[in-house]
């Protein structure tokens, strides 16, 4: 039901019909699941990283609100130095999301690279 009222919205970046349809495929015991942009490694990039993080608190038991500042720093961790980074280096030759100042002010704040991990590369 709430999967259905996220998507009667009228939102224009939904991130949370996103959100609950990667925990409807985690319930039904799902162990594949495609996340993907344009090329494969910026959006995508901040979908799987923030999908491992959710993983990892779901798993621990961690509340996410409680532990808010871990759950940044375990974000900004993973998307400075794991292999999401890696697939963007060998796409482009550069460790650098292609996203540009005015593109990240329409991302909610969970799907924003840290500081210093992106520019107005082409991708």
């Amino acid at each position: 039901m709430e999967l259905e009222n996220e998507l009667n919205e009228n939102k224009l970046k939904n991130i949370q019909i996103l959100k609950l349809a990667n925990e409807i495929v985690r319930h039904l015991d799902g162990t594949i699941k495609v996340t993907c942009c344009k090329s494969a490694k910026d959006r995508t990039g901040m979908s799987v990283t923030l999908e491992e993080v959710r993983f990892v608190f779901e798993f621990l038991q961690f509340d996410k609100h409680l532990h808010s500042h871990l759950f940044q720093t375990m974000l900004d961790t993973l998307r400075r130095n794991g292999t999401r980074i890696e697939n963007v280096r060998k796409n482009i030759g550069a460790k650098k999301y292609a996203f540009n100042y005015l593109c990240l002010l329409t991302f909610p704040m969970e799907f924003r690279p840290p500081l210093g991990t992106y520019s107005n590369v082409e991708s």
